[in-house]
């Protein structure tokens, strides 16, 4: 098996508040797609000097891979990826600071984002994953593409160019019968990984995991968790939305199998705290919890028919608003569903 990587000569235009749908080639097996945005701002003359929490990243508000025909096996939001991946590399992935344009000027803003379609990343040879387009028959990449408000908020009188474009390279995987490794043996080994994102709304104070709690399954079933990550989110409907570590205080994770089994039951902040020494940041933003399932032997956390991963939270008690919401990224192997 060779990779072959090259430039796609079709691009993601910008729609405002729409989904964008470009079809994939369905030839060769995809190993990796990196997708590079062009973001331009037009500045009238009330652009505040002050941009929302994330910036332009809220601009991409969902990046989705299709494919047989409408089955997703990608769906999260520019904002979500950046996270995830500050944990998973361990660094800040590259972000340009916001380049504010001057009255009635434009700026353009470059951001690049990688969907990976593997088990180990950091490996371009691990063929454990791949997109196999020929099975699937179709592909599409779905960018959902936001407005000038995502950014700045309603008080601006600016605008996103229609400049402002998603370009793609690919990686593709195929048999070149030099390496001894041949695709038959490579589709017989695929796991189907799936990346997606639930938003919960907490929507008022949780002070008792027995009696009154805010409570969800992580479904599907039959499936191996390999990572997650909780974004606690706060004032969610206001103009500018952040994340805090104020709104959850306890979080307890069970695997559900009779009474349950508790596999996490602690504070939100002796969790989050130690992260920082886990993989080497200098700082982690507030509000974000990520776990990595994986154990020595780089198995992940079954779920069989008969269990699912319910999480259970404890609100701080100061936390008294009804206006915020706990998000969660999971990644699984499960059947090609």
């Amino acid at each position: 098996m060779r990779l072959l990587q090259k430039s796609l000569t079709n691009e993601i235009e910008y729609k405002k508040n729409k989904e964008v749908k470009l079809e994939m080639a369905v030839d060769n097996l995809y190993r990796r797609w990196v997708l590079v945005f062009d973001i331009v701002l037009k500045a009238g003359t009330k652009i505040p000097a002050n941009p929302k929490f994330n910036d332009y990243l809220n601009l991409i508000k969902k990046i989705i891979v299709y494919h047989d025909g409408g089955k997703t096996r990608v769906n999260y939001s520019a904002v979500d990826r950046f996270y995830v991946d500050l944990f998973k590399h361990g660094v800040h992935p590259v972000k340009q600071g916001l380049a504010i344009p001057s009255a009635n000027g434009t700026t353009t803003m470059r951001h690049t984002i990688v969907i990976d379609f593997a088990r180990n990343k950091k490996i371009l040879s691990d063929f454990s994953a791949l997109l196999d387009a020929p099975k699937s028959k179709s592909v599409s990449l779905g960018i959902e593409w936001g407005d000038i408000t995502d950014i700045f908020g309603t008080v601006n009188d600016g605008d996103i160019d229609t400049a402002t474009t998603c370009r793609i390279s690919v990686h593709e995987a195929y048999d070149d019968g030099s390496d001894g490794l041949s695709l038959s043996e490579v589709r017989k080994n695929l796991v189907f990984i799936k990346e997606e994102v639930s938003e919960h709304t907490i929507n008022k104070e949780y002070a008792s995991y027995d009696a009154d709690m805010l409570e969800t399954k992580i479904l599907p079933v039959n499936s191996t968790m390999l990572s997650q990550c909780f974004f606690a989110k706060k004032n969610i409907t206001d103009d500018n939305p952040t994340f805090s570590d104020s709104v959850i205080e306890q979080i307890k994770i069970q695997n559900v199998e009779g009474a349950g089994e508790n596999i996490i039951n602690d504070y939100w902040h002796n969790i989050v705290d130690p992260t920082k020494l886990d993989y080497g940041l200098k700082t982690l933003p507030p509000g974000i919890l990520f776990i990595d399932w994986l154990d020595q032997r780089q198995r992940g956390l079954t779920i069989s028919e008969s269990d699912a991963l319910k999480v259970r939270i404890l609100t701080s008690a100061p936390e008294t608003d009804k206006n915020n919401a706990m998000r969660i990224y999971s990644e699984f192997v499960t059947a090609d569903t």
